[in-house]
This record gives structure tokens, sequence and C-alpha cells, in this order.
């Protein structure tokens, strides 16, 4: 695969041992009996509403990853978690990304607070100068989009953008793949490290990867912190400024940035996430230019699908499961153009409602495509031999967030949930997957 000749070369450049093999551990499993009572626990399992092997191709590459002996020994297994608020908010994704093991790389990193936006706390971007977002929500996005479902876009000549990855080195990268796009060869990004380097993205490399608009860098030695710079912007962008008014796509020289993928010699589980406040299927299919190549830097073994939430949160008459179901397989073919053996678990929406009113007259009343979506998920998984894990009926079905809401796991909008919400539901999901793998490898 491209991604690993792209490392192969850097192992030849860099010629120094690392640390960043990390020895598989045994997958933990925990009873269901700690799950509070609002769980409904005999959902709380995967569900093969087709054939009960849907995820075994998956599941062997697991147990080759993990068993270091075997001579077929991948380097690496990837996990493609897609969605909306639910992902950008990171700790759903983060609660089931820290439990995998052995643990890979950190995966996407998008700079979501430089366009003012929401952002996951396991890893921060600090930014200096003026960025603009351009995000899949909008019916015509401002800039070409890929994988992150967004893109920041600048004109502003002391803009920077700072990543640090937290969780004590984990997640240190000795390479670093920026996704973007310039105005011209004279707009191009280039890092600086807290050693004081400079560094300039490697041509050969960038190259070997063969995708658009990518830019590969290798640093000196390992690090969790780095600041990309960018060269040829020449706007002064007074600080002042208001946003609807900046315009950076319509001066001579700029620059669009569309993310971070921090790699390493590290060989383990790398967990992505994609997640856009609000966005739907058709959000995701205006990620049209970019999607699948950014992908195959990372190219998917299983795909935790949890889009549906935005689809369905419209009156009854306004939502067709068939027109869902049909976007549903356009991006589904999308990403096996990528990995044409990669797995599915579709994650079911929540039980939600639907506000109406303003201030103390307010109210809210069950959302009725919750099980409208169930069902086109359970179809969507029988035609494509893949996973359900039920979160709607997890929760007790129509009604139930209330009931959530009571015991301070879902927030008082009734669409979202707490911090200890998303890590229980996290918890659920990780275990029933750990669960399957179980019936097949006992490591």
């Amino acid at each position: 695969m491209k991604t690993r000749l792209t490392t192969i070369l850097l192992t030849i450049i860099l010629c120094y041992s690392t640390n960043l093999v990390k020895t598989a551990q045994t997958f933990a499993i925990s009873p269901s009996d700690d799950y509070p009572s609002v769980v409904v626990r005999k959902h709380t399992h995967l569900q093969f509403p087709g054939k009960n092997d849907g995820l075994k191709r998956f599941y062997d590459k697991l147990h080759a990853l993990r068993s270091e002996t075997m001579p077929s020994h991948p380097d690496e297994v990837n996990i493609l978690h897609i969605g909306g608020s639910h992902v950008q908010g990171g700790e759903l994704s983060h609660t089931i990304r820290m439990q995998f093991e052995p643990s890979g790389d950190r995966g996407l990193c998008f700079p979501f607070r430089a366009i003012r936006t929401n952002s996951p706390a396991n890893y921060r971007f600090d930014y200096t100068g003026i960025w603009k977002g351009s995000r899949n929500v909008a019916k015509q996005p401002d800039a070409e989009l890929g994988l992150a479902g967004a893109a920041a876009i600048t004109s502003d000549r002391d803009a920077s953008l700072t990543l640090h990855l937290r969780d004590d080195g984990k997640w240190d990268f000795s390479q670093l793949i920026v996704l973007g796009q310039s105005s011209d060869p004279s707009v191009f990004p280039y890092l600086t490290t807290q050693r004081g380097d400079t560094l300039w993205a490697d041509p050969i490399l960038s190259k070997v990867a063969d995708v658009d608009g990518i830019w590969v860098y290798q640093l000196l030695c390992p690090d969790s912190v780095v600041t990309l710079n960018l060269k040829g912007l020449t706007r002064i962008v007074k600080p002042n400024i208001q946003r609807q008014n900046y315009l950076p796509l319509d001066d001579k020289h700029f620059f669009i940035f569309r993310g971070m993928i921090p790699t390493s010699l590290r060989h383990g589980i790398t967990y992505v996430e994609a997640g856009i406040n609000g966005a739907s299927l058709e959000s995701w299919a205006r990620c049209n230019y970019h999607f699948e190549q950014e992908l195959s830097l990372l190219p998917p073994d299983l795909v935790i699908f949890g889009i549906g939430i935005n689809d369905a949160h419209v009156p009854y008459n306004e939502f067709n499961p068939e027109t869902f179901k049909e976007s549903y397989r356009q991006l589904v073919e999308r990403i096996r153009t990528v990995n044409p053996d990669c797995c599915f678990i579709w994650i079911t929406n929540n039980d939600c409602a639907i506000g109406h009113g303003r201030g103390r007259r307010r109210y809210y009343t069950p959302n009725q495509n919750g099980s409208r979506v169930q069902t086109a998920m359970k179809e969507l998984a029988e035609e494509y031999n893949g996973g359900i894990i039920d979160v709607f009926a997890l929760m007790g079905g129509l009604g139930s967030a209330e009931k959530w809401i009571k015991q301070d796991l879902m927030k008082r909008d009734h669409i979202h949930f707490t911090k200890e919400g998303y890590q229980l539901i996290g918890n659920i999901i990780y275990q029933a997957i750990a669960e399957d793998y179980a019936k097949y490898y006992d490591d």
C-alpha cells in the first residue's frame, strides 16, 4: 500500500531504532452488569441481520496484527468512525480508541478551534492569524473538501497552526502528512519544531503517496508538537476583521488546509474519526474532491457509521428511508474503492426529541424517525453483511431520552450525550466488538 511504501522509505532514511512498537495486550471484556439501569443489556451486543461472520475479515487481520509471530503479520489496522456532532466532539470515538491494543497512530487531526467550533480534547491546535472555515454542512462549501469534512482557509501572512498531541507521548510521530491546496506554487507549508528545526516537505515521499494536495515531512526525532507555517502569503489581515467579511479565496495568494496525519514506525490499530456538527449523508456526499484519495492514506479495515441523527431530525413525512438507504449505498461504494474488503458496523440513532417553541414555552416530542432509521440500518447491514449496534434499543426505544437526561447521561437538548453518556456508549461499542472478536480468537 502507498502508506507502507512511504514508511519503508522513511525507515531507510532515518536509520534509528525507537521504542514505538507496542506489545499486543489482551482485549478486555467487562460484564454488562456494570452498566447503569437505564441500559437495556440484551441490546448491548453486536447484531448481524445477515450472516453472523460479517466482521471476520477485520478480525482475521486484527488477530494477525496482534500475533506478531504470524508470517502474514500486517503493519497496521485502520478503523474509520464517521458521523456528525457525536463524532466531532471526540469523547465517543476516543473512548473506543483508547481500549484497542496495540495502539497505532492518532489519525487525522483538524484545527476546529481555528474555524470557531468545538474540537476533540485529546489534541489541540493553537493558531495565529485569521482562518475562515468551510464545512460540508454548507450547501455550497467554499473549498474542495476531503476526509475531514472541513477546511481552514487563509491568506494571512501571519497565519500558523501548532498541533499538540496529548496523552504523554503515546502518539509521538516521526513523519507528518499535511493535506491541503495552495493558490499557486509560490504558496506552500513548512514546519518548525520545538527543537528549533525548520523542515521542508520531502519531494520523493510526497510523490510516492500519489495524492493531490499533500506534503510529507520527516522529523529528525519523534515529537508530539509541531507548527505549520506558510510561505508566500502576502496579505496583512487586521485581527478585528469581521469573519463574514473575510474572503481569503478572493485574494491572489491563499492556502486551504484540510488536516494533518501524524505517523510513526509503530505497528498497531489506528482509529480515525471524521465528524462534522450537523452533518448528514448529503453533507458527506459533498466531500467529492479529495475524500477517497485522502482515505487511501489510511485505508480502513473497518468503518463505523454514525450518520443518521441529522438526516432524521425532521418531521415524520420529510424523512424517506429509501432515499436514506440509497445515500448510504453510495457512501459504502466510495469507501470500497479504497478497500474492497472493508467491513462495516452501523450505529443506530440514539433516541432523541424535536424541540418546539422557545424559552419557558419550549417543549419536546419524541422523534418518531428513530425506529425508521433503526430498520433502515438493519436492512443495510443485511445487504452488506455488516454489524449493528442498536443504540436506539439499548437506550430503551422511543421516549427513553428522558430517562437518560434524569441520569445525567444526556443533555437537555434531547440529542447529545453528556461526557459520561458518551463514555458509556463508547464502552458499550468497544465491548460489543471485543465480545464478538472473542468468538473467533482467544488472544
